[in-house]
């Protein structure tokens, strides 16, 4: 069979959402807001519907507006002992890290698949100088942490 395709032009609108780092980026970020906001282009990639469990977990919330967008409710209160799953996502884990720590209470953070195989000694080596301490499985998933970040100017020497 053949086809022959004619020259012509074409209109219309072209929509490409956004990487899962960057939706991910984008839902904590929003979640970090006084009063939330809404979020488009979200490609619902299962790291990005990690991280939009996690913010409902630590006292934030979200509804799907239509597809693809997204209303962000803010973080508005800490759930001690609270246990978080970031999937696969190194980027979900050590984002989601960084926002437990600054909260202070007791966290799990676990994940599934290939992160679970993935050194995560970094938390352990960095996080107790910034009074965040930190255990794991052998540096690896699960992470449990405790404390909150004291404020201070930290710097990673290679």
């Amino acid at each position: 069979m053949s086809k022959i395709i004619s020259k012509r032009v074409l209109n219309g609108e072209l929509v490409i959402p956004a990487s899962k780092s960057d939706g991910q980026r984008a839902v904590l970020a929003a979640a970090l807001t006084k009063n939330g906001c809404v979020i488009q282009g979200l490609c619902i990639s299962d790291d990005e519907k990690a991280m939009l469990e996690n913010i409902r977990s630590l006292g934030g919330d979200y509804f799907e507006k239509s597809k693809g967008e997204f209303e962000i409710k803010p973080i508005d209160r800490a759930i001690q002992n609270t246990h978080l799953s970031v999937g696969e996502s190194g980027l979900g884990l050590r984002l989601i890290t960084a926002v437990c720590a600054m909260i202070g209470e007791k966290f799990i953070l676990m994940g599934n698949g290939s992160i679970l195989t993935r050194d995560q000694h970094f938390f352990e080596m960095h996080l107790p100088q910034m009074g965040v301490r930190v255990s794991s499985n052998n540096g690896k998933l699960p992470l449990e942490l405790r404390g909150k970040l004291k404020p201070g100017n930290y710097q990673e020497y290679s």
